[in-house]
C-alpha cells in the first residue's frame, strides 16, 4: 500500500469548534427552550403590530358595551369583541395585544439595567478587592436588610405621586416611548417604575459577579497577562470579562422572567404602571374587581402572563443548560 493510500485512509480532522457554537448547538436541542423562544418572538411580535391588527384603539371607549363576554358582538354596532370588553366597555383582546409590548418590554429593560449595574459592580470588587471590594460588599450587606417588597411599594408610591424627585434623562424617556409606543407623559411613568426596579434588584447579579471575577482573576492566563504588562483594564476587557459572562447571560435571562411577574405584581397592587397603560398586571387589578359577576375577565391577561411567564422560564433553562460543560444533551427538554 503506498504512502498516498495510507493518507486517504486517515479520517478527516474535525474543526475545532468554538465556545459559542457549542452553546448554540446546546441550545438548540432543548426542544422546550426553543419552543419557548420561538412563541415569545411570537408573542412580542404581535405586540409590535398592535397598531395594526388590533381591531380596535387602545383606549377607545363604548359604554354601551360593558362587560361583554368573549366572541360577543357590540350590540349598537355589531363589531365582535375576541376576549370581550372592560367595565368601560375597552376591547379586551386589543388591550392584550398592547400590554404584552408594554409588559415585556419593561421586562427586558429593568433586566438589562439589573444585570449592567450588577456586573460592573461585581467585576470591580471582585478585581481590585481592597477598600473597593469592602466599600461595594458592604453596600450590598446595607442594601440587603432592606424589606425588599416594602422598600419597592414605598419607593414606587412616592415616584408616581412625585415624578419630579428624580431626573430622568429625556433620552431614556425617549427610549421607552419608541420601544413600548405610548405616550410622552406615560413614557415618564414607565421610566420610573423601570429605575425602582432596577436600584433595588442588582444585588444578587454583584454577588454572581464577584464570585465569578474572585475565580477567574487566579487564573494562570490572567498572571501570564500581568507577566506581559497588560493593563488592568485590558485584562478585564480582554479576560476577566469575557470568562465571567456564562453565568451572567443564564442570570439575565431568568431575570427577564422574575422581573415579568414582578412588574405584574405592582400593577395589579396598584404600584406599578397605571390605567390607561395597558400591562397584564393593571388589566388583571380589574378583572379581579370584577371577578365575580364575570369570572372569564381574570383569565385574559393571567394566561398571557402565565405563558409568557413559563416560556421565559423555559429559555432561561436551555440557556443555563447550554452554558453547563456537564450537560451531555442539553437538558430534559433535549434531543439528539
Amino acid at each position: 500500500m503506498t504512502t498516498q493510500a495510507i493518507v486517504a485512509e486517515r479520517p478527516a480532522e474535525r474543526p475545532v469548534e468554538s465556545q459559542w457554537s457549542i452553546v448554540r448547538r446546546r441550545f438548540l436541542r432543548h426542544r422546550m427552550a426553543v419552543s419557548s423562544l420561538i412563541l415569545l418572538v411570537v408573542l412580542f411580535g404581535a405586540s409590535l403590530l398592535a397598531p395594526w391588527i388590533a381591531p380596535f384603539p387602545r383606549d377607545a371607549i363604548d359604554l354601551n358595551a360593558q362587560f361583554l363576554a368573549p366572541m360577543s358582538r357590540n350590540p349598537i354596532s355589531g363589531a365582535l369583541h375576541i376576549l370581550g370588553t372592560d367595565h368601560i366597555g375597552r376591547d379586551l383582546f386589543t388591550r392584550v395585544l398592547y400590554s404584552a409590548r408594554i409588559s415585556l418590554m419593561l421586562a427586558v429593560l429593568v433586566a438589562t439595567l439589573t444585570s449592567a449595574i450588577g456586573a460592573v459592580m461585581g467585576l470591580l470588587a471582585g478585581y481590585y478587592l481592597g477598600w473597593v471590594d469592602t466599600l461595594i460588599t458592604r453596600s450590598l450587606e446595607f442594601i440587603s436588610t432592606f424589606p425588599f417588597l416594602t422598600i419597592l411599594l414605598i419607593l414606587t408610591s412616592l415616584l408616581l405621586q412625585s415624578p419630579d424627585l428624580i431626573p430622568i434623562p429625556g433620552a431614556f424617556v425617549a427610549l421607552i416611548q419608541y420601544g413600548t409606543g405610548v405616550p410622552g407623559d406615560e413614557a415618564t411613568s414607565l421610566a420610573l417604575i423601570v429605575l425602582a426596579l432596577a436600584v433595588l434588584s442588582w444585588t444578587g447579579t454583584a454577588r454572581l459577579m464577584r464570585g465569578m471575577v474572585l475565580s477567574v482573576r487566579e487564573q494562570p492566563f490572567i498572571e501570564s497577562a500581568r507577566a506581559l504588562g497588560a493593563s488592568n483594564r485590558r485584562i478585564i476587557v480582554r479576560h476577566v470579562l469575557p470568562n465571567s459572562l456564562p453565568p451572567l447571560i443564564v442570570d439575565y435571562t431568568l431575570a427577564i422572567n422574575g422581573v415579568l411577574v414582578l412588574e405584574s405584581a405592582l400593577s395589579f397592587l396598584g404600584y406599578g404602571v397605571q390605567d390607561p397603560t395597558p400591562t397584564w398586571g393593571n388589566i388583571l387589578a380589574i378583572a379581579e374587581s370584577n371577578m365575580l359577576n364575570h369570572p372569564w375577565m381574570p383569565l385574559v391577561p393571567g394566561i398571557p402572563l402565565v405563558i409568557a411567564a413559563l416560556a421565559v422560564n423555559f429559555v432561561g433553562d436551555g440557556v443555563r443548560d447550554a452554558f453547563d460543560p456537564r450537560s451531555v444533551l442539553g437538558g430534559a427538554g433535549a434531543t439528539e
